[in-house]
């Protein structure tokens, strides 16, 4: 916790490594990037807060006095407070509250990500009126049910975001919360259409900038991102699939992996050669062995194919390297013995017993073909047809047909040239 002049701030940290700034959006706290942060298994030390009026930052903005410049105050606090260049992270109205701090410039950044940013004024500003009415009709719906008294007014707000049945979705704490905190996340929405946003100050922005947005979200969320990721020089655009506004809970390692990346990245270029082989490896997945960047504009794809594995560094890489080659071998010794019990019975089974099949082949060959000699006169003298010698030849290499009967012949059986044949009624 932070004790300023004008009150409280969340504050909270761990791990080691580059410093990120993690900034929750509305009616959440710094608890919002747990998922996020597993992942990343302390290769990063991480900085969480919460937003004026959220968890246990106190408000200092008013109904008549909403501007951004006040949520700014207290972030810039958090960031001197880690006492070191940061990494800033801000996902929906976090990533509008660290835009206004990037472009105060009062503080040391070394690259920004805004995930899901509600930029309206942008779109208002760039001419996309459709998306724009888009923003302002859910917060008219939103404002008109709260100030009719509906308890759960914000669920208009939050169906827009994560789109419909998104509120009833969620777990009773966070459904019971965003009620609870609804008049605050009103001022947000005051604070967000009173920041004026223009391509010519995004301009101005000159860290290294990473904008996400969800492949599922909203069009007009979507058209904002996308324009805040062309109006700054230094910006990629990253679409997750699948993943909506509330991404960095339902798709928290696809959005562990884009930040990191651009994180690592950053480090690479901000350092030499030199200074980074001196630096202590950050051991976990996410630090090390990145790719290049995708293009902007491009779907993060899944994230096996981001991942260099000959590059990667740590303990976790070598327990997987060792377990694959165990498996591999055992597989490989698995099958040698197969094959080897296989050649063991052919080569130990009695030559007596091959040789024995491969004559009684040849005796059925013969048969067949002194069968198919006969005339169909003698045929007819047997009360055979010669459409009956394939049945005969069957029923012989079935073994049913010797001669002599060694049980006895049943009545009216007659035997040719050793082939037991049944009497004339029951042939054909």
């Amino acid at each position: 916790m932070i004790e300023g002049e004008h009150g409280r701030i969340d504050y909270d940290e761990l791990g080691d490594g580059p410093t990120v700034v993690l900034v929750p959006g509305s009616c959440s706290t710094g608890a919002a990037w747990r998922s996020a942060i597993s992942q990343w298994e302390n290769g990063f030390r991480c900085v969480t807060t919460s937003l004026l009026g959220y968890g246990g930052t106190d408000e200092r903005r008013a109904a008549f006095d909403t501007d951004i410049s006040h949520e700014a105050d207290i972030l810039e606090a958090v960031i001197r407070r880690a006492s070191r260049p940061v990494h800033l992270v801000g996902h929906s109205f976090g990533g509008l509250v660290a835009l206004a701090v990037a472009l105060r410039n009062q503080v040391p950044l070394l690259s920004l990500t805004i995930i899901e940013a509600p930029a309206a004024e942008l779109l208002r500003y760039m001419g996309e009126h459709q998306h724009y009415r888009a923003f302002r009709a859910m917060t008219y719906a939103y404002l008109t049910a709260f100030h009719a008294g509906e308890s759960a007014a914000i669920e208009t707000m939050i169906d827009f975001y994560g789109g419909a049945g998104a509120f009833a979705a969620l777990p009773q704490r966070v459904r019971s919360y965003a009620v609870a905190t609804t008049a605050v996340n009103i001022l947000d929405w005051a604070s967000a259409y009173g920041f004026r946003l223009t391509p010519a100050s995004l301009a101005r922005i000159a860290v290294p900038t990473l904008v996400m947005r969800g492949g599922a979200s909203h069009p007009a969320v979507q058209r904002a991102n996308e324009l805040l990721a062309q109006c700054m020089s230094k910006a990629s655009l990253v679409t997750i699939a699948g993943a909506a506004h509330f991404m960095i809970t339902t798709h928290a390692e696809e959005v562990a992996w884009a930040i990191a990346h651009h994180v690592a990245r950053t480090e690479a270029m901000r350092r030499s050669a030199a200074a980074s082989a001196a630096m202590s490896p950050m051991h976990n997945r996410f630090a090390e062995g990145f790719l290049a960047s995708e293009p902007s504009g491009g779907t993060l794809d899944p994230l096996s194919s981001r991942i260099d594995l000959p590059r990667l560094a740590g303990p976790d890489f070598q327990e997987l390297l060792l377990r694959a080659r165990t498996a591999r071998a055992a597989a490989l010794g698995a099958a040698l013995f197969r094959a080897g019990w296989f050649l063991a019975a052919v080569v130990s089974r009695p030559a007596r017993s091959l040789i024995g099949r491969l004559a009684a082949w040849r005796r059925r060959e013969r048969a067949a073909a002194e069968l198919y000699a006969v005339d169909e006169r003698t045929l007819a003298d047997l009360g055979l047809r010669r459409a009956d010698i394939p049945f005969i030849l069957a029923l012989g290499r079935r073994e049913r047909w010797t001669a002599p009967c060694e049980r006895g012949c049943g009545a009216g059986a007659a035997t040719y040239g050793g082939v037991l044949r049944p009497p004339r009624s029951e042939v054909g």
